[in-house]
């Protein structure tokens, strides 16, 4: 193994037969114990004498020689402990300005924190905040955010289907539709400094403030829609994961009734599919939305999960 660390066939052959020789050495030690076991209640009635003889070699059988020679020990000790020859003239420097905590003390980033709710496991036993997993993990807002802006809002208003000629979706923030019917209304109701007129022509933009603030808006109303499509009592025993997609999809756009109809009479086998027979997501490669793919396939593996065997 020392030789051929990275052969595939050398280190299978090596933990096979490595696993092999322990299992006959510990039969083997096994079948030791139990025949002297075996002898020693023979001879404690037939033969009291050799059964003392035999106990006393057992005892005496103790390996007391230190199997490391003293020279050894010297010369093992005498090479650890010897200076290193190469100097490292930055040493001192170094150590007199470390910081017990300072090395370590650095803001960590948005990426980061991801990575690590991305890496958690579903179905663990919640820790004392009793939050499970699932609830940080498939947190609506962060999975909407996401798919929408890949995590940062677009603060100025551009067109998100340019290649569809039949849509104009002029949007800006984390995917507000500045050419809704409500849009102009809702706008001016939360961010009342910026005038709507300028922002959708693109003569004005907004803050990562104010894109939070009608973003916030927009999940509690399309929370609300989700309900009011599938009912409370339906709604409300979906896991996590099954109702931010749930979520995605009416903020998307593309939960129709059959769709919802089928989560009500709880045909889960079938919601994927219909769901997936949408025309934005058959022409999304000819629109130039090939996110809305990404987005909805999460979705219907969401979905999936609420299919019984």
């Amino acid at each position: 193994m020392q030789q051929y660390p990275n052969n595939a066939y050398i280190r299978s052959n090596f933990h096979r037969l490595r696993k092999e020789y322990n299992k006959s050495l510990k039969l083997a030690r096994q079948k030791f114990v139990n025949d002297l076991v075996a002898k020693l209640d023979t001879l404690h009635e037939n033969n009291p004498k050799l059964f003392w003889e035999t106990i006393d070699k057992l005892k005496n059988n103790t390996v007391k020689t230190n199997p490391i020679s003293i020279s050894d020990w010297h010369k093992y000790m005498k090479d650890l402990y010897a200076a290193d020859k190469h100097e490292n003239p930055n040493f001192i420097p170094t150590a007199q300005d470390f910081s017990d905590t300072g090395p370590l003390d650095f803001p960590f980033t948005c990426g980061e924190v991801r990575k690590g709710i991305h890496k958690l496991k579903n179905n663990k036993q919640p820790g004392i905040d009793l939050i499970p997993n699932e609830f940080i993990k498939y947190d609506i807002t962060d999975v909407i955010i996401r798919f929408e802006t890949n995590g940062e809002p677009n603060l100025k208003a551009y067109d998100a289907q340019p290649k569809n000629p039949s849509v104009h979706d002029t949007t800006i923030g984390y995917g507000f539709n500045l050419n809704r019917s409500d849009a102009k209304v809702t706008f001016q109701k939360l961010v009342p400094e910026v005038d709507f007129d300028n922002v959708k022509t693109g003569k004005e933009n907004i803050t990562k403030e104010q894109a939070l603030t009608l973003f916030n808006h927009d999940i509690t109303e399309h929370v609300n829609r989700a309900k009011s499509r599938l009912g409370d009592s339906v709604y409300d025993s979906l896991p996590p994961n099954v109702k931010s997609a749930v979520i995605s999809a009416v903020y998307r756009g593309d939960l129709g009734p059959k769709t919802a109809n089928l989560m009500k009479a709880g045909k889960w086998r079938d919601v994927g599919v219909e769901y997936l027979n949408h025309q934005q997501y058959k022409k999304a490669q000819e629109l130039g939305i090939i996110g809305v793919r990404t987005r909805m396939n999460w979705n219907v593996e969401q979905f999936n999960t609420m299919i019984k065997e």
